[in-house]
């Protein structure tokens, strides 16, 4: 199962065939406990719609942050602050960062 996001909304593919996902957002639909379960309930229900435009594709991406990979900031920044912690460290999530940026000389 691959699901997509498009002008027209959400669609999840199986087997060749398209089946529209009638949910608020992506972002409410990929918290979803079991977000493969409720896709194959969509599917088992056969909807599939006659055509699909794969020029109405949309980047597979809801209001959430990303940061390297797919990884949410979120997420990454929790785990160093717990690491840091861990290690008898202070709050490394609120510490300042060195600017690493190439700047340009004249």
């Amino acid at each position: 199962m691959i699901l997509y996001r498009t002008t027209d909304g959400l669609f999840v593919e199986q087997d060749g065939r398209f089946y529209p996902v009638f949910a608020e957002s992506l972002d409410a639909l990929v918290v979803l406990d079991d977000l493969q379960g409720f896709l194959s309930s969509v599917v088992d229900k056969g909807d599939a719609v006659p055509h699909f435009d794969i020029h109405k594709l949309l980047a597979p991406i809801g209001s959430q942050e990303v940061w390297a990979s797919g990884v949410t900031y979120y997420r990454s920044r929790s785990a160093r602050m717990e690491e840091s912690k861990a290690a008898g460290g202070g709050d490394a999530g609120q510490s300042q960062r060195p600017d690493h940026r190439l700047h340009h000389r004249q």
